[in-house]
C-alpha cells in the first residue's frame, strides 16, 4: 500500500481499506469495519482547529493518530486528505493470526470478541500512543480483498451519529456493537 493510498478524502480511504489486513509484531488480522472523519464533522477533533493534540491531522497524510477514548481505551486512526483535516478509524477487524496472544492480552477467549470495536482492537494489538505520528507502514497494511459494504450512521458517540460515514462488511460476525 502507498502513501497516495491516504491522499484521499477520508470516505474512501474508509470504505476501500476494509478487506485490508493490519500486522502488528506477528498479530494479523482483516479490517471488517472503519469510520471516517472530517475537518467539517462535529464529531472530529479537527473540527474545533488545529490543536497540539490535532496537528497531526492538519500537516501530515498517512501517520497514524491514537489517542484515549474516556480516559480507557486507545483509538487508532490513519490520518487523510492533506487539503482538510481527516483521519479513519480502524473500528473493528476479523482476527488471523495471533489469537493466542490477542486472547491473553484480552483475557477472553471468544474468536468474535477479541477485535469488535476500536478500544478491543487496540488492546488485542497492543496499541498505545507509543505508535502516534508514525508511518502507516507501521501497521503493515497490506490489501487483500475488496469486500462488499454497507454504511450507516456512527455508534458510540454523541455527535453526528446520523451521518452515514461508518463503513462495514455486511454479515460479518467482526463488528463493532
Amino acid at each position: 500500500m502507498e502513501e497516495e493510498f491516504f491522499r484521499r478524502d477520508s470516505k474512501a480511504v474508509a470504505k476501500d481499506l476494509l478487506g485490508t489486513r493490519i500486522r502488528i509484531e506477528g498479530l494479523e488480522a482483516e479490517i471488517t469495519e472503519t469510520e471516517a472523519y472530517m475537518e467539517d464533522d462535529p464529531a472530529s477533533h479537527a473540527h474545533g482547529g488545529k490543536t497540539e493534540r490535532t496537528r497531526i491531522m492538519y500537516e501530515s497524510t498517512g501517520r497514524i493518530y491514537v489517542y484515549l477514548c474516556y480516559g480507557i481505551h486507545h483509538l487508532l486512526n490513519i490520518t487523510t486528505n492533506p487539503d482538510s483535516a481527516g483521519c479513519v478509524l480502524i473500528r473493528a477487524a476479523k482476527p488471523l493470526e495471533g489469537l493466542e496472544k490477542m486472547r491473553q492480552r484480552r483475557d477472553i477467549e471468544d474468536e468474535t470478541n477479541l477485535l469488535n470495536g476500536p478500544g478491543k482492537l487496540c488492546e488485542a494489538f497492543g496499541v498505545d500512543k507509543d505508535l502516534n505520528g508514525s508511518s502507516y507502514r507501521s501497521l503493515g497494511l497490506e490489501k487483500s480483498r475488496s469486500p462488499k459494504y454497507e454504511t450507516s450512521g456512527r455508534i458510540g458517540i454523541s455527535k453526528a451519529q446520523d451521518r452515514q460515514l461508518r463503513f462495514y462488511v455486511p454479515g460479518s460476525k467482526y463488528l463493532s456493537r
